[in-house]
């Protein structure tokens, strides 16, 4: 086997090397690491084997990656969700480098990424019923932040700035606005 497909270990990225039909002809050990898999379940089988056929995206990602293999072609971004050596989903960004008579495919862990996302989605729902919103102001240069929810409970469009300080007290009830100012100073103090 050529030497274009031996992928150092010394590369931290996930990475397989393919041939031009998808056949997976090497590994570096930070795939089989990520991968919760070994070589042997990988070496010599259709990179296709190895992902989640339940993924919507499969079939279109699978022929341009196979596009892009057959043209020798340079491939970013590339969606794919693999199945791990337990069966659970792993959703990567793939690239492709081809590498002598390899294509060398750089895998980016898309999990965290998605799990963010997701969080991010729950805390905006749980925002919008709560009619929570929040807003943060840099002590140093005074400078006010606020988050899609403070501009709709205001009537004011997310492309507006956020108030500055004095502006941003006209919109609390005149009870709770005294004191304000001292407790806002405090709060930077500690």
């Amino acid at each position: 086997m050529s030497s274009d497909f031996t992928v150092p270990d010394a590369v931290t990225a996930p990475m397989l090397a393919v041939d031009v039909d998808g056949i997976v002809r090497g590994a570096n050990a930070a795939f089989v690491s990520a991968s919760a898999g070994t070589l042997d379940r990988v070496l010599g089988k259709p990179l296709a084997s190895l992902c989640d056929a339940h993924w919507p995206g499969l079939d279109a990602s699978l022929r341009q990656l196979s596009e892009a293999l057959r043209n020798r072609a340079p491939l970013d971004g590339l969606k794919l969700q693999l199945c791990d050596g337990n069966g659970a989903a792993w959703p990567v960004s793939l690239s492709a480098r081809p590498l002598g008579h390899a294509t060398w495919l750089t895998l980016l862990d898309r999990r965290e990424a998605l799990r963010a996302e997701r969080l991010d989605e729950l805390l905006r729902m749980a925002q919008q019923f709560g009619r929570l919103g929040v807003y943060e102001r840099d002590p140093r240069t005074m400078e006010g932040r606020w988050d899609y929810h403070m501009h709709r409970f205001w009537g004011l469009s997310v492309e507006d700035r956020a108030p500055d300080f004095s502006e941003a007290q006209t919109y609390v009830v005149p009870e709770d606005r005294a004191g304000m100012g001292e407790r806002f100073l405090g709060s930077m103090k500690q």
